[in-house]
């Protein structure tokens, strides 16, 4: 294809949040997949004070067509670069404002979940003047509902960033403290003992959505699927497809589609599930802007179902590019 012919794409990378070195590899893997025979692509680095290094309005004087969003975290998934690119008319990848700004809340995220009847882990929310103010009536709140173990992590954040299980007395004061050093509005959930497994769901122009084979998760690094778990070499192993009974599966897709659905995402999601002992399925969160790296989920379980990586972001784009 003749160069001026080819679909001018930014891609947005790094940014102000926690997550920047995550999303500077998600840039970089996309940077690299894209097919240089359909795409003239253009990287365009975040700073960790909100600065791009090409400003928008020189991109568009380029004739920029459409932003690939490589952002994980705050500024990236919580809507505010989505925001910035729709007063600009510039299409972009993946879910709208409110979508992504729902999707990162996970308070307002597991209300509508539970509010639908998808299952989800009982939970409770504050924030650090509350902590600070009753501590006590919290701490006595948070073991009637809830009880040991617990699962406390910040509201507003991504990649598993400052979250910890409490499971005994001991555990309790560290892991908020750890949870209220990356945001001032924490959750507390019960602790699920049982596997752990995710599915993407992916914009498809035949019925609009599809839910990608499931995936199981063994950490190796830690106790759950944290951090380090997630973007280590060999901090986990994925079992692709997970090893569940065809109804079990089928069930965990449609969760999947659901929640997909409930928040309006657009192009793409992945929702993290555990499977209790119980036998039911509980819903964790949503990713609206799911990792991108070569340890990633998403782009391991569309290549399970026979979509290769750069057919993946054409997906995205073209995605992007319908919703205008």
């Amino acid at each position: 294809m003749a160069e001026e012919q080819k679909l001018k794409v930014a891609v947005l990378m790094g940014g102000p949040s926690f997550e920047h070195e995550v999303s500077l590899s998600t840039g970089r893997m996309i940077l690299e997949a894209l097919d240089s025979e359909k795409y003239n692509a253009t990287p365009v680095l975040i700073n960790r004070e909100g600065e791009w290094s090409i400003p928008l309005e020189e991109l568009q004087q380029h004739g920029t067509q459409v932003a690939f969003i490589a952002l994980h975290g705050e500024y990236g998934e919580d809507g505010t670069v989505q925001s910035i690119l729709k007063s600009a008319k510039l299409p972009y990848t993946g879910s709208d404002v409110l979508s992504s700004a729902l999707g990162m809340n996970k308070y307002f995220s597991l209300r509508i979940l539970q509010d639908a009847g998808v299952t989800v882990p009982v939970f409770l929310a504050f924030n650090k003047n509350q902590w600070e103010e009753n501590r006590d009536a919290l701490y006595d709140e948070v073991m009637r509902l809830i009880g040991l173990p617990f699962v406390v992590k910040p509201t507003d954040r991504g990649s598993s960033v400052g979250t910890v299980i409490a499971r005994t007395d001991a555990d309790i004061l560290p892991a908020f403290d750890e949870a209220f050093r990356y945001s001032r509005h924490v959750i507390v959930q019960k602790f699920i003992k049982g596997r752990e497994i995710t599915c993407s769901v992916l914009h498809n122009d035949a019925d609009g959505i599809q839910a990608l084979p499931l995936i199981e998760i063994v950490p190796r690094m830690g106790e759950f699927y944290d951090y380090k778990s997630k973007y280590a070499d060999g901090g986990s192993d994925h079992l692709i497809p997970a090893p569940f009974s065809d109804e079990e599966t089928s069930a965990a897709q449609e969760i999947a589609k659901t929640v997909h659905i409930l928040h309006g995402c657009y192009g793409m999601s992945r929702t993290d599930m555990i499977v209790g002992e119980d036998g039911a399925i509980y819903v964790l969160e949503i990713n609206t802007i799911p990792g991108m790296t070569p340890t990633s989920l998403l782009p391991q379980a569309a290549q399970a179902a026979g979509i290769s990586f750069p057919e993946v972001l054409d997906k995205l784009i073209h995605a992007a590019l319908m919703r205008q």
